[in-house]
């Protein structure tokens, strides 16, 4: 038996080193005494990893047995705090942080902790959804996901997150997400963006879905929905309508584009600003639902995805339920 090496100089993080515990884990130079029942009951990966017998040259560190953790410290430091700290990781609506998300769905899906893995996959659908229903009401559960981030840090974790629907084949969430990413800076879809000493980037895959898709939008989907709402009511009398309809439309073609798949009020664009008639303003409203259905419908054909329909399977595999979801007329 032996001790811990002095080479390498590691840290006790003091609020997951339980006097009590029985098991020390060490991710890079991060120090965790933990209980080793609580995460075998977690893990049937770490049931196997802790089922054999001590080696003779296996470290001991304060009279435990010392695993050490190949994965990236943060992501073990979050999952150990989700499962050991009960407050720390609740399932939405309870808000939480894209980085506590994305570090503890990469060790939940690596050591199959299928509890864990599907309560970060429930954030994540929550923020990317794939009906139009909860895409609706997306902020009022899933907004601190990246609001607490700098604008380069928020972008980052953009890129990122398509790296980590990837990995844990969440393909549910990849049409909202491609969608909102279209919206980017193109400068940052082709090049990628370096953020606290770490360069995140669109793996080449999805780079040419997202802009392959963007064209698709703007060229197939934008003029059509342009001319729908250029029309004015039957009944309208013109004059100021129609100079209202100018100012609509210019307002419409600089909308965010997974704005066009949003609710008809919001901060972005409010259209009862707008001085039309009150028959133009009802058709206006009728006009953007329309488009707004037909554009949530076509996204997975805009990006080459499978279906919507598919895709709920998917989700519903993953996360045990599915929310009821009729396809919305076209």
């Amino acid at each position: 038996m032996s001790n811990e090496p002095q080479s390498q100089s590691s840290e006790r993080i003091s609020d997951l080193w339980f006097e009590d515990g029985n098991l020390v884990v060490r991710a890079g130079s991060r120090l965790f005494k933990v209980y080793r029942g609580i995460l075998a009951a977690q893990s049937p990966v770490f049931t196997d990893m802790f089922s054999f017998p001590p080696s003779d040259d296996q470290e001991i560190l304060d009279g435990c047995p010392l695993v050490e953790m190949p994965d990236d410290p943060e992501s073990i430091e979050c999952f150990l705090r989700a499962v050991l700290q009960p407050g720390f990781f609740l399932p939405p609506p309870a808000p939480t942080q894209y980085h506590i998300v994305a570090g503890v769905l990469r060790i939940a899906h690596k050591y199959e902790s299928t509890t864990f893995r599907a309560r970060a996959l429930r954030h994540l659908s929550a923020r990317f959804p794939c009906s139009i229903q909860d895409q609706t009401h997306r902020n009022e559960i899933s907004k601190p996901l990246f609001s607490q981030y700098s604008d380069q840090g928020a972008t980052a974790y953009d890129l990122d997150s398509l790296s980590l629907l990837t990995e844990v084949d969440a393909r549910w969430c990849l049409p909202f997400r491609y969608l909102t990413i279209c919206s980017d800076n193109a400068q940052y879809i082709m090049n990628g963006i370096d953020y606290q000493s770490q360069h995140y980037e669109v793996h080449p895959d999805h780079k040419l879905a997202i802009m392959v898709g963007r064209e698709r939008i703007v060229h197939d989907h934008i003029p059509k929905h342009m001319e729908t709402l250029a029309k004015a009511a039957p009944s309208c009398s013109g004059g100021a309508c129609r100079d209202a309809r100018i100012q609509m439309l210019t307002e419409f073609i600089n909308l965010p584009l997974w704005i066009l798949c949003g609710p008809w009020h919001n901060d972005w664009f409010d259209f009862d600003t707008l001085e039309l008639c009150n028959q133009c303003l009802a058709k206006a409203t009728l006009d953007y639902d329309e488009i707004k259905v037909k554009l949530w419908n076509s996204l997975p054909d805009v990006f080459d995805l499978p279906s919507w329909e598919e895709l709920k399977i998917l989700k519903q595999e993953a996360l045990g339920y599915v929310e009821e979801y009729t396809p919305s007329p076209a």
